[in-house]
């Protein structure tokens, strides 16, 4: 098991890297919009559409405008936008390169104010 498993969006660029293999054959590019054109599947435009991402070799910057989110992408818990917060994944080697700590609230921002959430 990787030691990145904990973050969505490595993992969906990783599921994405197999898709690729697995349609194109072989990894022939770590150009991640090429693969995102290539692959063409609702699932991953719909996702990557409203973030920003920069390329620099095989380094990928993803992150957020906090103008293009929607609300009920905070408020889903397991969002992967949550995560979107500046995460740097390297394509070739498979690492998450840059993460920042992972999104949290502050009590009056939280919609469900149970004893244990306050602790």
């Amino acid at each position: 098991m990787n030691s990145y498993s904990w973050n969505p969006v490595y993992n969906l660029v990783m599921k994405m890297k197999q898709d690729y293999k697995r349609v194109v054959g072989e990894v022939d590019t770590y150009d991640f919009k090429t693969w995102l054109q290539k692959l063409n599947r609702k699932e991953y435009d719909e996702v990557f559409a409203c973030l920003h991402v920069n390329q620099n070799g095989s380094l990928v910057l993803f992150r957020y405008d906090l103008f293009e989110m929607k609300r009920e992408m905070w408020e889903d818990q397991g969002s992967i936008y949550r995560e979107c917060r500046s995460v740097v994944v390297d394509l070739e080697h498979e690492e998450v390169v840059l993460s920042p700590y992972r999104k949290f609230f502050n009590l009056t921002n939280s919609r469900k104010k149970s004893p244990s959430s306050s602790v």
